[in-house]
């Protein structure tokens, strides 16, 4: 027999992680799930969804939701870089000469329409590169416009 404060307690745990879409372990699973629910969104919504994507429940520590039009690389959503907005990725590189965005363009719009992209990036607060794995899909908005939907982890599992 379960307590009412035990009960009380598993019940405020269901509602804390039913609220919180982001990853509950750092494996590609779990990131491929988080993917999928936003690109839902984008398809839904378009570019609109990128204010739910602000919110605490789309991101905790590492993770976060990112939005790039497929055809020109510009950043349409990323709540941790504001400044990034409106701005071509096409030339980003990691410390490797990796193209970062094109990668994921290139995964995004293979005939899977979703796919991996490995490369090297410091932790945020920090300068040392380390590996990442985004996990990319490519989704059309309501507005006909085609987008490449994503986030990543770092040394996943």
């Amino acid at each position: 027999m379960i307590s009412p404060r035990s009960l009380l307690v598993l019940c405020s745990i269901a509602v804390a992680c039913a609220s919180s879409y982001t990853p509950r372990s750092n494996t590609r699973p779990e990131l491929q799930r988080y993917v999928e629910r936003a690109a839902a969104l984008v398809r839904e919504q378009g570019p609109a969804a990128c204010e739910t994507f602000k919110s605490p429940a789309w991101m905790a520590g590492e993770y976060y939701i990112f939005v790039n039009e497929a055809d020109s690389d510009v950043m349409v959503c990323h709540p941790m870089r504001p400044d990034l907005i409106g701005q071509s990725q096409t030339n980003l590189q990691d410390a490797n000469g990796t193209y970062i965005a094109r990668q994921m363009r290139a995964a995004a719009t293979s005939p899977a329409g979703v796919g991996w992209v490995e490369y090297v990036w410091p932790r945020p607060g920090q300068t040392s590169p380390v590996p990442k794995s985004s996990y990319v899909v490519s989704v059309t908005g309501p507005d006909g416009k085609r987008y490449v939907v994503g986030s990543g982890g770092y040394e996943m599992r």
